[in-house]
């Protein structure tokens, strides 16, 4: 099983895969301004990598995740109100 690849991790990943397509953001520079004639088909083949990932992540998210973080939120939250009363208490109501 392939190991988990983090976001910044992703990130570099993702861009190293554009800039091997692309060329770097400074390639354009050099050229003048002007558009250079990109493997279109390599270009959607990344476009359609990068939406399978954020997909998984977000289904990974909801499943693993969302319920666990709104489990500690709530109780981090009722916590933290317990704990500093007296300072929320002199906060002004609007």
């Amino acid at each position: 099983m392939a190991r988990a690849l983090r976001q910044p991790r992703v990130d570099s990943v993702l861009k190293e895969k554009l800039e091997e397509i692309a060329g770097s953001p400074g390639d354009l520079a050099s050229t003048g301004g002007a558009q250079a004639d990109h493997d279109k088909a390599a270009l959607a083949a990344l476009q359609k990598e990068e939406v399978a990932m954020v997909t998984a992540d977000i289904e990974c998210e909801e499943e693993h995740v969302a319920d666990v973080e709104e489990k500690v939120t709530a109780e981090y939250e009722e916590t933290f109100r317990e704990e500093n009363s007296g300072l929320l208490a002199k906060v002004p109501k609007q």
